[in-house]
């Protein structure tokens, strides 16, 4: 019969044990989940992991996202201070633990850690509204880690930043350079698409009709195979149907139904990207707004302004919609203060045109919002 002090040691062992076993969770493109494994490695092709005894692997570009038990304290410390309001010094700590990886103090417990705050550094400049130093940081990922798998979506991020910048040939030289990329090593369809994808979104050489018509085919070749990129191409889909409402009032209503069933659509897929539904639900929110506003329509303008309000509350990371989503749900409220005689409304409107200063300093959308401050 065991002693009461050997059974608790041999209780405190099995705690001790269930604890290090591996308990990251990698989510497949398809919904699909690996559960209960300790991550080796993230590469450009592979991820690499151990499940259990054995060690396994699986392709990167199946890979939607990896959910782990654990992470390096630097990324650990660097969400607290964002969480604070201390951006710059979360930006520090990463630069720090990235620096010393690579050269004095190498992480051997996280192999996948310095790749992983270099991503953590570009999306927390992309949700600060950061732009150049969204580009500067997913330049540096791309450079110091060229073998992660992080590098395919820091060339996105990087181009996206550029369009926001009003940059778009600098724009499509990243976009070209990752499809470059990916036919030079032998990477999956799902890069080269969603380069393919952003650059008909920014084909300033092609009418509107042809955009859509290559959106269009590039959704059709992604298809379930890569949802991500499907959505992606739904929600660009129907930003230039907006372009088109705005730029020929005579065929507005066409294009708004248009625009609103794409959105829809990109809405009702179950692994949508949080950057896909802000950009749907924000998209929604322009097919009430742009009638609402011009007709001087209070329920249209209010069905915009719950849409814009759910972006700012649910997605305010995904600092391109939000900033918009922000500066027009002010705009409702400015409005609809005027056709109701609501103080109260144009002073909340008031604040959210300050709000998109505050927040989203480097967006369209702060100078915009510069008429509406005093």
């Amino acid at each position: 019969m065991l002693s009461l002090r050997t059974s608790l040691a041999a209780a405190v062992t099995l705690l001790v044990a269930a604890q290090t076993v591996g308990a990251d969770t990698i989510t497949l493109v398809d919904g699909r989940k690996i559960a209960d494994v300790t991550i080796q490695s993230e590469e450009l092709a592979v991820v690499r992991y151990r499940q259990r005894n054995d060690r396994e692997e699986v392709p990167t570009h199946q890979v939607l996202r990896i959910e782990y038990d654990r992470l390096p304290q630097a990324i650990d410390e660097a969400d607290a201070l964002v969480a604070e309001g201390q951006v710059e010094q979360a930006l520090v700590e990463l630069g720090y633990y990235v620096d010393a990886s690579l050269s004095t103090n190498p992480d051997k417990r996280f192999p996948w850690g310095p790749a992983a705050a270099a991503k953590r550094a570009v999306e927390i400049n992309a949700s600060s509204n950061k732009l150049a130093a969204t580009q500067a940081a997913a330049s540096d990922l791309i450079a110091r880690f060229p073998e992660s798998r992080h590098v395919p979506d820091a060339y996105l991020a990087k181009a996206e930043a550029q369009v926001q910048s009003g940059d778009r040939e600098s724009a499509r030289a990243t976009l070209t350079g990752l499809t470059e990329l990916a036919k030079s090593r032998g990477l999956s369809d799902r890069y080269t698409l969603a380069a393919q994808v952003e650059l008909a979104a920014i084909d300033g050489d092609r009418s509107g009709a042809k955009r859509i018509e290559a959106l269009e085919q590039l959704e059709a070749q992604a298809g379930s195979t890569y949802p991500t990129v499907r959505d992606r191409a739904l929600v660009a889909q129907g930003e230039v149907y907006l372009e088109l409402a705005n730029a020929n009032p005579a065929e507005r209503a066409a294009h708004l139904d248009s625009a609103r069933t794409v959105f829809e659509q990109a809405l009702e897929s179950d692994g949508a990207l949080p950057a896909t539904r802000a950009g749907a639900t924000v998209g929604l929110g322009d097919c009430n707004f742009l009638p609402a506003s011009v007709a001087n329509d209070a329920a249209g303008l209010q069905r915009a302004q719950m849409l814009y309000l759910r972006v700012v509350v649910l997605y305010g990371d995904e600092a391109r919609y939000a900033s918009k989503a922000t500066f027009h749900a002010g705009s409702c409220f400015l409005q609809l203060a005027d056709l109701n005689q609501d103080e109260q409304a144009k002073a909340r409107g008031r604040r959210m045109m300050r709000e998109v200063q505050r927040r989203y300093p480097d967006s369209v959308w702060a100078d915009e919002a510069k008429r509406y401050v005093r």
